[in-house]
């Protein structure tokens, strides 16, 4: 009798344990998720998540800001800042999509974040960067400075937080998938709100792609919208974190349309910036609200752009994907200082020559083709990259798994246009070098 009601009180035990700590006795794993979807072989099928990355800290403490100058640090949070993921599975390839309100994120972080959610397909995994000016410094370069960096505006602590953070997202948007459909379009955007600071009217892209996802039953699950402009709305001025028009563009959407809105921006090298780029010290109010009106443009452009289309699946979707790592080499004092003086570091790249291994990715959905660009793209490149894609819809998705600087041509490098642009560039080679390799890619892809 003891025995037995030793064994109620064990069982018991575990009943609480599991109802007071759902999180340890289910806690899902990516590659049993989709081994259990593909046994279904339901077509299509798609899953969205979005996870909260302000640093606590940022709220009682000040921080360093990533995007314009060294030594910019923060004075509380305006809004929250978010890692936003999409999960989708033909059943036999699955590919995840993940947007960050960053100015940047690392290789290193991407591939460690990989090995954390799948031992199977992490290289399935893409995580990108909104290039969110007014975030948290994650790869060190915005630390205390002038005009160079003198030590990494990194918290070490609120880096591996936000790693686990991003896996449990990926894990969240893949646990939460069902049998879905697809609709794509795209629409000229107006360059009224966004346009190339330094003047050419024919090097800016004013191309919005969409793909809208939804469930077999109609109901949103997630919104990716690409369109080429900074996030910088609220310039140097602004003190607080904020995820700047981009988060404006979320609620906007997600207000009116339900789902999971996600922003990847697309060549906005050389330079395409909201037209608040002022240059003078004014209240901040005008450039939230100049962000809220970004936003809500960018909202209606998106709507635009699938109004009318017929969905897709969740029968007959393919998803197909390609990548090729890249060696690119530095040669920017700027760059190299930084890394020998350990303000920033690399385990993706070669110890004597200091050349950064880096990620380029082609791949399709269904009728569009996605290219990614491990950096901030120039428009002549992105010209180039649609001309070469036979797709009816196409996306540049770039600072995919990286944030290498700008990428241009030779010509570009060498135009004094673009000094600013060239300060901030690996070297003359690094656009030539990524053209060859997705010009190997897409030759690869669309000659299956």
């Amino acid at each position: 009798m003891k025995r037995r009601n030793g064994k109620i009180l064990v069982i018991s035990a575990l009943v609480f344990l599991a109802s007071a700590f759902p999180a340890l006795a289910q806690k899902p794993n990516f590659d049993n998720v989709i081994k259990s979807y593909a046994a279904k072989g339901e077509g299509l099928i798609a899953g969205a998540a979005v996870i909260d990355i302000t640093p606590k800290r940022a709220y009682t403490d000040s921080i360093y800001i990533a995007g314009f100058m060294q030594g910019r640090k923060s004075s509380g949070v305006r809004d929250p800042i978010s890692a936003r993921a999409l999960f989708l599975f033909d059943g036999k390839t699955p590919l995840v999509l993940v947007t960050l309100d960053l100015v940047g994120y690392s290789y290193d972080a991407v591939v460690e974040i990989r090995d954390k959610v799948s031992r199977k397909y992490g290289e399935n995994i893409i995580i990108i960067s909104v290039h969110n000016h007014e975030g948290p410094d994650v790869m060190g370069y915005w630390g205390a400075g002038l005009f160079i960096p003198f030590s990494s505006g990194v918290d070490k602590k609120y880096n591996e937080a936000l790693k686990k953070k991003i896996a449990r997202v990926i894990v969240e948007a893949a646990s939460n998938a069902r049998p879905s459909r697809l609709r794509f379009g795209s629409v000229v955007v107006p360059n009224d709100l966004c346009a190339n600071l330094w003047g050419p009217r024919d090097q800016q892209d004013n191309e919005m792609s969409v793909m809208d996802v939804e469930g077999a039953d109609g109901k949103a699950i997630a919104t990716l919208i690409n369109y080429g402009c900074h996030a910088e709305a609220m310039e140097e001025f602004n003190s607080k974190i904020s995820a700047d028009w981009p988060g404006k563009l979320y609620k906007a959407w997600e207000e009116k349309h339900g789902g999971i809105a996600m922003f990847v921006s697309g060549a906005a090298a050389g330079m395409i910036t909201p037209k608040t780029f002022t240059g003078s010290w004014g209240p901040v109010k005008r450039l939230v609200a100049y962000a809220e009106k970004m936003g809500k443009t960018y909202a209606e452009s998106a709507a635009s752009a699938i109004e009318g289309s017929s969905p897709l699946g969740p029968k007959n979707i393919r998803i197909s994907l390609a990548k090729k790592i890249v060696e690119f080499p530095l040669k920017n004092w700027r760059f190299e200082y930084a890394f020998k003086q350990g303000i920033l570091t690399r385990e993706q790249a070669d110890p004597e020559t200091l050349n950064l291994k880096a990620e380029v990715d082609c791949f399709t959905v269904g009728p569009a083709r996605f290219v990614t660009a491990p950096g901030e793209l120039f428009p002549s490149l992105a010209f180039e990259i649609k001309g070469l894609i036979k797709e009816k819809y196409k996306f540049i998705l770039t600072l995919a798994n990286d944030e290498l600087g700008y990428m241009m041509t030779r010509e570009q490098f060498s135009d004094k246009t673009y000094e600013y642009e060239q300060s901030m560039s690996l070297g003359e080679n690094t656009g030539p070098i990524l053209m060859e390799a997705i010009r190997a890619l897409l030759g690869g892809q669309q000659g299956e």
